[in-house]
Parts: structure tokens; sequence; C-alpha cells
């Protein structure tokens, strides 16, 4: 399956741009690697489709496929959850974790065997269900959330010790990475919301077959 990859190399290519250049870099390099991220986005949906479509779903190749797809759903909806993010509120602090777990994920399918991961990433097609696909991409708004908790206390730290000493200025970017911290998650709620709604109307209907795939 050479367009998942491809997708990875076009994710790590952007996730070393935006980690060597960071956020001081000139508006040109800011633009290009905006759209290599948007490329890989849409060789990452493309190759994903081509994945899904090449499973025997009622063989044994399912089980045996190189990535369970519920794994490569999650890189997907963390890619698109930063999508989102960067167009609405301009966000690129999340750039170079989203794009080193996308590459990280498709590069390195042997991950999901771990023990604890084992258990989360299943090989059957269920996370397909439109209900599973909104719990996943709310998931992935979630994930995103914790990396801007994390810088944000880090800088929360250096700005008290610089306060303590007397010396520097109060970081501009706190306010920024706590609004956007907060409109992340504000994002999962509803999405939670739509797949339990989704999920209980089918069950009330007694169309349970409607969750299965297939």
């Amino acid at each position: 399956m050479p367009i998942l990859p491809a997708a990875a190399f076009l994710y790590l290519l952007a996730a070393l741009g935006r980690a060597v250049k960071g956020k001081q870099s000139p508006l040109r390099w800011q633009r290009w690697l905006s759209t290599a991220e948007k490329l890989a986005y849409i060789v990452l949906t493309a190759g994903l489709v081509v994945y899904i479509q090449s499973l025997d779903v009622a063989g044994t190749l399912l089980q045996e496929s190189r990535w369970p797809v519920s794994w490569l759903l999650l890189a997907w909806s963390i890619a698109t959850a930063h999508l989102v993010s960067e167009l609405a509120y301009g966000n690129r602090f999340t750039s170079v974790f989203a794009n080193t777990w996308v590459a990280v994920a498709i590069l390195m399918p042997s991950l999901h065997r771990s023990p604890s991961l084992a258990r989360m990433f299943t090989h059957d097609l269920e996370w397909l269900n439109f209900h599973r696909l909104c719990f996943m991409i709310a998931y992935a708004f979630c994930l995103l959330a914790l990396p801007l908790a994390l810088e944000y206390l880090w800088r929360s730290w250096h700005a008290a010790r610089r306060a303590g000493r007397g010396s520097g200025e109060e970081d501009a970017s706190l306010p920024q990475l706590d609004r956007l911290q907060f409109r992340l998650i504000l994002w999962s709620l509803p999405l939670l919301t739509v797949g339990f709604l989704v999920e209980a109307l089918l069950l009330a209907l007694g169309l349970q077959f409607l969750l299965l795939p297939g």
C-alpha cells in the first residue's frame, strides 16, 4: 500500500519543517508547510479509503492486515482535528504533535501490538460507523489539547521564574494557548453527544443491524 507510506513521508517532512523553523519562520515557509500538511491529509484520506476497500472482510485477511482500521482511523482523526483547528483558529501549536503521530502510526504499525494498545485497536470495521467516527474524532480533539496543556504549563513555569527574578515580560502566548485548549475540548463535546444520540436512537428503533459493519 504505497499511498499510506507516501502520506507518512509528507507528514514527517511537515513535522520536521515545523520543528526546525518553529513559529517564527517566514510567512512563505509557513504557507508551504500548511500546503504540505493539506496535501498529506488528502493522500492519507485516499490511502485509508483504498486500504479499507482492499481488506477481505469475510475472510482471515482482515485479522492479518498490517494496520488495524481503528489504528489508522485514530491517526486520520488526529489529522482531521488538527486541520479543523488550523482552519478555524490558525492553530499551529499542535502541528508537530499531530504530524508526528500520523507518520509514526503509519511507519511503525507494530506499535499497536503492545499489550495495552492491542486491547484498544482492533481489526474489525465497527469504527467505520457514523457514531463511532464521531467518538474517534472527539477523542482526537481531546488528544490535541494535551500538548497544548503541557506547553501552557511549561511556559507558565518559565514566566513565573522570570517574574521571580524580576526579568522578562509576561508570555503573550499564554492566553492564546488557554483559549485554544478550551476550544478544542469544546469541539469534542457535541461530537460525543451526537455519537451517543445516534447509537441510542438506532437501538431504540430496533435498528441494531445498522451498528454493525457491512
